[in-house]
């Protein structure tokens, strides 16, 4: 008995163990989206063999219907790879990584949590790593607007501030698109979603406002305009309830209020949100450099993909004569346009299934969960990974690993009830 009451134990920590060096790696990813690559390439092949392993000690193929996919998702990439080869367009490191071996990491990883117990504790680390990024920019922001000495020094990031435009942003805001929405909706439609959730959501809010990054501040009011519905027509929420929420959404808005008010006297501006929405405005302009850009790469791409429409190019084709990146010369910011171009519709709708699947089996565990709290942690990811999916049409962030771990995990129909 004793022994037993030991292996239990140890199993136990194990398994936190996993998914705690698990969060580390998605901390690193989704802080630092292009430094530490070789912790980032090393913390993936220890995550991997982890996985591995565990797949060997349960002595059986773990979610064979996942595995049976990532199996289909190779062999149909690497097909395109060779069709982009017999088109005269090399393949490189980085294509391969994203394509092949990125599948087979988020297979091994997603065999650490196997009950809602494990989703519990992973999707609170989430919120943790949340709260991490948020303080990490803020802090960042206010030192380059003058407010607190710099403190986050060795960041590059960019910054624009005068009487028509507010933008001070880092490479890693793309993690908030998907973060943030989960952060609203767990706000309003949770209860009894803790301090954390209250601060997340009010740090959020002057990052949003600071950060310049129009799809993140359209994205936020989507998700805001979408996690109301839910509450109020879905949820049903009690009239109690209601006013308690209104409550506690006008003492963070006077809050709120304040903080901006500093700001506007920091800046210089009479009023902060006007300056906001020329920044957001300036993204439909036609006169922008931005928007220019975008409408530049649709043209093209939309031309050169009617010359393979069916099967398209290859996962590694581009356009010679319109580059966007020399290092991965296959990255466009307009994705989806450069995905058409490269997969043709029959691609295209190849990887679509992915997708609706994964929103398919969201669905199916809000529906069949007891417990409220996790029907709003799927819920929560499914919208965090809507948003995800919208902001990407105007930027490759979809080649990142980390927002496929969250809803792989996410859309488990095997989690065990705990």
């Amino acid at each position: 008995m004793s022994e037993l009451r030991t292996n239990s134990i140890k199993f136990k920590y194990d398994k936190k163990f996993s998914i705690n060096l698990l969060l580390f790696f998605m901390l690193i990813y989704m802080m630092f989206p292009s430094n530490f690559s070789a912790l980032k390439l090393f913390l993936s092949f220890v995550l991997s063999f982890m996985g591995l392993v565990n797949i060997v000690n349960t002595k059986y193929l773990y979610r064979s219907k996942l595995f049976l996919g990532v199996i289909a998702f190779l062999i149909i990439s690497t097909l395109y790879f060779l069709l982009g080869l017999t088109n005269g367009f090399s393949l490189d490191g980085a294509i391969l990584r994203v394509y092949l071996l990125q599948p087979i990491v988020i297979y091994l990883i997603s065999t650490f949590i196997t009950d809602t117990e494990g989703f519990k504790y992973f999707f609170t680390g989430i919120q943790n790593i949340t709260t991490i990024i948020l303080i990490y920019d803020l802090l960042f922001m206010l030192g380059n607007i003058g407010v607190i000495p710099q403190l986050i020094f060795w960041e590059e990031g960019l910054a624009i501030v005068d009487e028509n435009f507010l933008s001070v942003r880092l490479g890693n805001m793309n993690s908030l698109m998907f973060l943030l929405p989960m952060e609203i909706f767990t706000l309003l439609n949770f209860d009894n979603h803790g301090k954390q959730t209250t601060f997340n959501n009010i740090i959020g809010f002057l990052v949003i406002l600071l950060s310049g990054r129009r799809a993140l501040q359209i994205i936020y009011i989507l998700a805001l305009l979408i996690s109301l519905t839910y509450a109020i027509l879905i949820k049903k929420t009690t009239i109690k309830s209601f006013l308690t929420s209104i409550l506690k959404v006008l003492g963070i808005l006077g809050g709120l209020f304040g903080a901006i008010y500093l700001l506007n006297s920091i800046l210089g501006y009479d009023n902060i949100f006007s300056v906001v929405f020329k920044t957001i405005s300036d993204a439909f302009d036609s006169g922008s450099v931005g928007k220019g850009v975008r409408d530049t790469q649709t043209e093209v791409l939309l031309k050169e993909w009617k010359s393979a429409p069916i099967f398209g190019k290859g996962l590694q084709a581009f356009v010679p004569y319109y580059l966007r990146s020399h290092t991965t010369k296959w990255s466009y910011e307009n994705f989806y346009y450069a995905f058409l171009y490269q997969t043709g519709i029959v691609g295209f709708t190849f990887y679509g299934i992915y997708i609706i699947n994964i929103f398919k089996n969201i669905f199916i565990n809000i529906m069949k969960t007891t417990n409220y709290k996790m029907e709003v942690s799927y819920m929560s990811v499914g919208l965090g990974f809507l948003s995800y999916l919208l902001a990407s049409s105007s930027n490759p962030m979809m080649l990142s690993i980390w927002p496929w771990i969250i809803v792989v995990i996410a859309c488990d129909l095997n989690l065990k009830e705990r």
